[in-house]
This record gives structure tokens, C-alpha cells and sequence, in this order.
């Protein structure tokens, strides 16, 4: 009787291992902002340097730490009062939908992507977010008033907390106003100011700075370009920064 053939295979190739969860969660902590956003109730214009110090403090503290610091140790989780949005508590003054800012990707999937809050202190408010696929912490809002979830440390009260702009964004705003005000289409001034406008907007490689001065100072710029010493308030600072150099 003939003897079998033994044909070999070649070895298949076992496909890499996925990155498992205990792995990135030895990771530190990291924040991103690009989701973050004022809102209705969710604003800084009730915050201060203090409370912002707060805030920078307890990010710093984090940072120091691995993901799974946070929620490995019940009682951490307490001590930071973590945990994710329970959207049919009292008083829950948003829906998960009302989010709109944030990618569908995220939004529309819960069960992954559940959205989460740590506190900054009892008095100071809480922080909300949520893990993206990178174990990146994405920070959604800024809750001063501790608006999003009340509790009975707050009587379940929604507070006032308003948005407050930057100066660029006043600066922008205060320019519309004044193009509105003026009704001729033919209008030089308006003309320029929203040249100037689109420029400020769409230019960021010719960036404006807003510095605040004091009367006598500001004075002083005014004569300088009065009497032809310069022609432009950038020219003064160019002039500023050449005599350091």
C-alpha cells in the first residue's frame, strides 16, 4: 500500500492582537477641547481667576494620572463625584440630542460613547465629557452652576450661568452693529469695515491683537500718527518691538 502524501500548509498568520482595554487604560489622562463649547447655562460669565485656577488645578491633577485611576477605586470615584449623566434625573435641563456640536459618530452612540461628569469642587461645579475611541478625555462643558445634572446640594435649581465672549468675538460683533447701522449700499466706511471684518476671519495668518490701554497711552498713539511719526498703529508696535531686538 502506497504510502499517504503529506502536503504541508502554509502557517496562517495570527492577525494582531487588538490593543486591550487594560493596556490603554495605564495610559495618563489627556483633555481635549475640540468639542468644547459655551452654552445656555454653561457659560463663564459668572467665573473668575480663582475659579479658574480650580479648574486648571484639578485638569493638572488628572493629567498625572492613568485612565483607570478614576474609576478602578469606588470611593475615587466618589471623592470626584464621577459618573455618567443620568438624562431622566430632576430637572435635567438638556437631551443627549441637544449636543448638536458634537460628531454624529459620537452623539448618536450611547452604549460607546457615554458622556460623563467629574467635579471641580462641591462649590465650584463639574466638568462634562466624554471617552473618545483613543481614551481621550473630550470635555463637552464647563458646568459652573452644576446646571446639567442638579442635585439637592442645589435645591434641583437651575441657575444662571451666561455666556460671555472673547474680545476678538466682541470686537467682530461691535463691527457688524456698525456696518448695520449704516443703510447705503454705496457707503465707503461700511465697505471697509467689512473688508476689515473678512479679513480678521478668514486671514489668521495676519492676526489682529487686542491690548488695553490706559487714556494717557492711548494719547500718546493718537499723536504719534497725527504728526506723521507713524502710519499705523502696527507701525507703532513694529517700532516697539524693533527697539528690544
Amino acid at each position: 500500500m502506497a504510502k499517504p502524501v503529506l502536503v504541508s500548509s502554509p502557517t496562517k498568520v495570527p492577525a494582531p492582537p487588538k490593543p486591550q482595554r487594560a493596556v490603554q487604560d495605564q495610559k495618563l489622562w489627556t483633555f481635549s477641547f475640540r468639542y468644547w463649547k459655551q452654552h445656555d447655562l454653561f457659560g463663564l460669565g459668572v467665573v473668575d481667576g480663582s475659579w479658574l485656577a480650580s479648574f486648571l488645578e484639578k485638569l493638572h491633577d488628572l493629567s498625572s494620572k492613568p485612565v483607570s485611576y478614576i474609576y478602578s477605586d469606588p470611593a475615587v470615584k466618589v471623592a470626584w463625584r464621577y459618573h455618567s449623566i443620568d438624562w431622566n434625573a430632576k430637572n435635567v435641563p438638556m437631551a443627549r440630542s441637544d449636543f448638536s456640536w458634537v460628531d454624529e459618530d459620537y452623539r448618536n452612540n450611547p452604549e460607546e460613547y457615554e458622556f460623563y461628569q467629574f467635579q471641580i469642587s462641591m462649590a465650584l461645579g463639574r466638568v462634562i465629557g466624554f471617552w473618545d475611541e483613543n481614551r481621550v478625555f473630550n470635555i463637552l462643558l464647563v458646568d459652573r452652576m452644576h446646571n446639567l445634572q442638579p442635585s439637592n446640594y442645589s435645591d434641583y435649581k437651575i441657575r444662571d450661568c451666561p455666556v460671555v465672549d472673547n474680545k476678538f468675538t466682541e470686537l467682530l460683533a461691535t463691527m457688524q452693529t456698525r456696518i448695520d447701522l449704516c443703510q447705503s449700499e454705496e457707503c465707503h466706511c461700511r465697505d471697509i469695515c467689512t473688508e476689515l471684518q473678512q479679513d480678521l476671519i478668514h486671514k489668521p495668518e495676519n492676526p489682529a491683537i487686542l491690548v488695553p490701554v490706559n487714556t494717557e497711552l492711548y494719547g500718546k498713539c493718537i499723536n504719534c500718527l497725527d504728526s506723521g511719526l507713524a502710519e499705523s498703529m502696527a507701525d507703532l508696535l513694529s517700532i516697539a518691538v524693533g527697539s528690544f531686538e
